[in-house]
Formats: structure tokens, sequence, C-alpha cells
């Protein structure tokens, strides 16, 4: 069992990810926000002297698209800064690491995502992702380090994402607006967890990787409407709002990705159905 540090180890992911390395019998740190912030280099060195990891799992970021120059401002300052203050932290301890990259990576490249394919960032988030990356991976010069990215990441606990709002919908009469063109890839909570955790276990034999973990499906946002409406015995369209979607500059049409490498480097694979993972959240 190992000396664990987890940033961003009370988000969505991080808080589970946590939880499941403790029940393992890893010894982990997940500090709040609060407790760390990652953009202040002289706290994040002594928090990490303290704690004296032998790995850190990087989850803490700004998921905030951008667009505004002081948005754009504080989403580089936590997404590349900070990442560069835990990569500086971790190699004064000897540690090795593993980020989470994201889909927003490869902005409107062609589908399905390939780590090897090319990098197409549309907004101040993914362009500060993508630089993420490659500070990871040249960390990995020396110390071992890899990424692993995600689409959409959804389960338990997360109300504010698509899913979770349909599922509100469909509790309180409620309707949607959806797109016919507009898709992604949903990948369960518990599955994102395992692939970080096998990215854990293996980081040596993995280290300089990006790694994509995902389904290999991707739905559009009227589809995944009418699994919920299946689920909850609804009529066909009983979710869908009139308006039209309407797609804004720079969104990203599909996130479709492939999970090849994750299967041949981690012996991973997504084990949840989309309805299944939808019926553990009600």
């Amino acid at each position: 069992m190992k000396r664990i540090l987890v940033t961003g180890g009370h988000g969505f992911i991080g808080s589970h990810l946590a939880q499941k390395l403790r029940g393992r019998g890893d010894t982990v740190a997940a500090p709040t926000r609060q407790e760390l912030d990652i953009t202040d280099e002289h706290a994040v060195r002594k928090y990490f002297e303290h704690a004296a990891p032998e790995l850190i799992l990087h989850l803490a970021a700004d998921t905030r698209k951008g667009g505004e120059p002081a948005v754009d401002s504080e989403i580089v300052s936590t997404n590349l800064g900070g990442t560069q203050n835990v990569i500086n932290a971790a190699g004064a301890c000897g540690a090795g690491l593993v980020a989470t990259g994201s889909f927003v990576e490869y902005g409107n490249a062609p589908t399905p995502f390939r780590e090897d394919g090319p990098s197409e960032p549309l907004n101040t988030y993914g362009r500060s992702k993508l630089e993420a990356t490659r500070l990871v991976c040249a960390y990995a010069a020396e110390y071992p380090a890899a990424v692993i990215r995600f689409p959409n990441v959804f389960g338990p606990g997360k109300r504010d994402d698509l899913v979770g709002r349909l599922i509100d919908a469909a509790r309180s009469g409620g309707k949607i607006i959806v797109s016919k063109t507009v898709q992604r890839d949903y990948l369960y909570l518990d599955d994102a967890v395992a692939a970080l955790i096998a990215a854990a276990d293996h980081v040596v034999d993995c280290s300089g990787e990006v790694i994509n973990a995902c389904t290999g499906i991707a739905y559009t946002t009227y589809e995944l409407a009418h699994v919920v409406e299946d689920i909850f015995g609804l009529p066909p369209d009983a979710l869908v709002a009139a308006e039209e979607y309407v797609v804004t500059e720079g969104e990203q049409i599909s996130n479709l990705g492939s999970w090849d490498k994750a299967q041949r480097l981690l012996n991973w694979a997504p084990r949840t159905s989309l309805s299944a993972a939808i019926k553990s959240m009600l």
C-alpha cells in the first residue's frame, strides 16, 4: 500500500477516488481547496514535504471554458501554473504522478479520438489542459508519470450535468433543450475511478503515456433523453423541449473516443452501461 496525495480530493471524482483508495488500505491525503491552493508554489511544496507522498493523483482543475480575460487568467493559473507547482513539489519528493486530462483537449479533431491523433482545443480550458498534459509527459523523463483523459464523467452526487438535469426533469415533469447532432461519450464514475487506480498501480509501466478512458459510444443529447425516458417509463420526447438547440461558437460537436490503449496498457475497460449507470443515480 502507498502514501498517496489526491489534489481535488473533495471534488466529484476525487472524493470517490480517495474513498476507494482508503478502502483498499492506502494512506491518502486529500486536502480541500482551502487547505491546499495549488497556485501557491510555496504552499504546495510545504504540504508535499509534510505529506511525503509516494504518488500524486492530480485532479484539481478550473473547468470553466473561459472567454473573459480575468477568467482566462485564473484558468491558466490553476490548470497550467498549478500543475507546474504540483510537478515541482512531486519531483522534490521523488514521487510518481498521475494527472487527469480531458477530451476537451481534442477539440473537434476527427473521431474517435486517439491519443496519437491531433489535439485542437477550442477554448482556454482545453488549451490549458493540453499544456498541462505536456508538462506531465515531460516530468516522465525523470519520474513515473501518466495522464488519463476523460470525456463526460457522471454518476451519483453530480446533479448539475445533463444526466442529472434529465433525471430531475423526469421526476418533476420538466423538459430539457436537447440536440440531435451534438454527441457525448458518457463515462460512469466508478469506471473513471477504476481507470485512475489502474494508472496509479501501473504508472511505471505506462510512464510518459496519455491514455483515454471512455466508453467508445457517443449519444446525442436527444438520444440520452430517450434513455432516461425509457427508465422512467415515459413516452418518447416527454423530456424534450420544443426549443431548438443552438450550437455555440467553439463548442465540441462530438467527443467520441477510443479506449484501446487503456485496455492494452492498464487492462482497463468500461464496465457499466449507460442505462445501469443512470439507474444507480435514482
